[in-house]
């Protein structure tokens, strides 16, 4: 027994100190199998998968086996970035409540006679937009800002927000939106009519984020949901054919639950990083 600091004097106590020693061990076998808690997607388009890889949408549609095959540094970071978004989302929450306006940032809204609410993780499906329901979406929103003259009236400002996680040294290079969120975020404002969006940066190494102004606002473009659209189509058709469409490789070969189906070359050249529990010697 060692439950106790007077316990570090028995003489079981080696014996209980190099079971403590495998609890690294223990996480290491729990990331293995971290994804069988993850929940099925539905067979569509999703935000996530059409601006990466249409092949990957292709799988979807047809229905291909997923076979978690994330590395477990993969699985780690994936963590940290729903981790984040919850943080944010429970910020905006309070921040939007209006018994907390004299608290937070609303003030600002109730001193100019608005009514600010935020949702998240709005929904995109079938059975819930026109256009869903057309090209079969299934994806959701991290979250909608929506400005009224009080809590009756219709809006007259709502704003779509994207959260995405930056390590430093990525932070560091991004002067603007990357255009591949871009891309997702133009699926859920078409689907849910949203004017504008504010992508929400979050550095993981200092805590900063990019603001609601400059460049990380960004208006629909129909340029832009044109090419969502032609991406979707050509999706929908290679389904139908049941022909797979061209490989799109990238480092998102490496997360991909149907690598083990596609066998993109990437994976050979650029082995996926794999979970290392560190060894640090002294305190």
């Amino acid at each position: 027994m060692l439950a106790g600091i007077a316990d570090l004097d028995t003489p079981e106590a080696p014996e209980m100190i190099a079971l403590a020693e495998k609890l690294s061990v223990m996480y290491d076998d729990f990331l293995d199998g971290f994804d069988e808690d993850k929940a099925v997607r539905d067979p569509g388009i999703h935000a996530s998968e059409i601006v990466a890889c249409i092949r990957k949408s292709y799988y979807c549609l047809t229905e291909v086996e997923k076979r978690p095959s994330s590395a477990k540094a993969w699985t780690k970071r994936f963590e940290v970035g729903h981790a984040v978004h919850d943080m944010v989302q429970r910020h905006f929450r309070k921040m939007a409540a209006r018994e907390n306006a004299k608290k937070y940032a609303s003030n600002l809204a109730k001193m100019n006679g608005w009514h600010l609410s935020f949702e998240p993780e709005v929904k995109v499906a079938p059975h819930l937009q026109e256009i869903a329901d057309y090209y079969r979406l299934f994806s959701s929103c991290d979250g909608v800002f929506t400005f009224r003259q009080n809590i009756d009236s219709p809006p007259f400002l709502r704003v779509g927000l994207e959260i995405k996680t930056e390590s430093p040294d990525g932070w560091d290079k991004l002067k603007s939106p990357k255009p591949i969120h871009v891309e997702q975020m133009h699926l859920y404002m078409a689907a849910l009519d949203l004017p504008i969006a504010w992508f929400f940066y979050f550095n993981k190494g200092n805590q900063n984020n990019t603001p609601s102004t400059g460049p990380w606002l960004v208006k629909f473009d129909h340029s832009v949901w044109t090419k969502i659209e032609l991406r979707i189509n050509a999706a929908i058709q290679s389904a139908i054919d049941g022909v797979e469409p061209p490989r799109e490789e990238g480092m998102h070969c490496e997360f991909c639950p149907w690598s083990y189906a596609c066998g993109p070359k990437y994976l050979d050249r650029n082995k996926p990083k794999s979970f290392v529990s560190v060894r640090r010697s002294g305190p």
